[in-house]
C-alpha cells in the first residue's frame, strides 16, 4: 500500500481529550429574620429538605452562632453547587449569611427558581 501512495499526499492527525472546567461562582444573600438561631435553623432546615439537598454538615459552634453546608441534586445527580449557610444571632434577631458556590448558570438557575430567596 505504501508504494500506491506519493509521500507528499500522507496527514496524520492526532486526537486528545481536552477536560473544560465549567466557570465557577459565588452568589451571597443576606436575610435576617426576627426569631431565634435555633427557629430560624429548622426553618432553613425544613425548606432545603424540599428542594432536593442533602445535609452535609451542621458545625453548633456557640450559642449564637453556627453553619450548615448543603449539596444540592438535580434530576442527574450532583447540581454542582453547594449551599454554605452561616448563622449569628444579634440583638433578638437572627442573620442567615448564605452563600451558594458552584457552576454559575447552576447558581443562577437556582437563585431565579426561589431558592433561597
Amino acid at each position: 500500500m505504501y508504494s500506491k501512495i506519493s509521500a507528499g499526499s500522507v496527514d496524520i492527525y492526532k486526537a486528545e481529550r481536552e477536560k473544560i472546567e465549567p466557570e465557577k461562582t459565588i452568589e451571597r444573600l443576606n436575610v435576617t429574620f426576627k426569631a431565634d438561631i435555633k427557629s430560624v435553623e429548622k426553618l432553613i432546615s425544613f425548606i432545603f429538605s424540599k428542594k432536593n439537598t442533602t445535609l452535609r454538615e451542621h458545625l453548633y459552634l456557640s450559642d449564637t452562632f453556627s453553619e450548615m453546608e448543603y449539596q444540592v441534586y438535580m434530576r442527574r445527580g450532583k447540581g454542582g453547587v453547594e449551599v454554605r449557610i452561616v448563622f449569628r444571632e444579634e440583638g433578638g434577631e437572627t442573620v442567615a449569611d448564605i452563600r451558594l458556590e458552584g457552576i454559575y448558570r447552576r447558581c443562577i438557575e437556582i437563585a431565579e427558581s426561589g431558592f433561597v430567596g
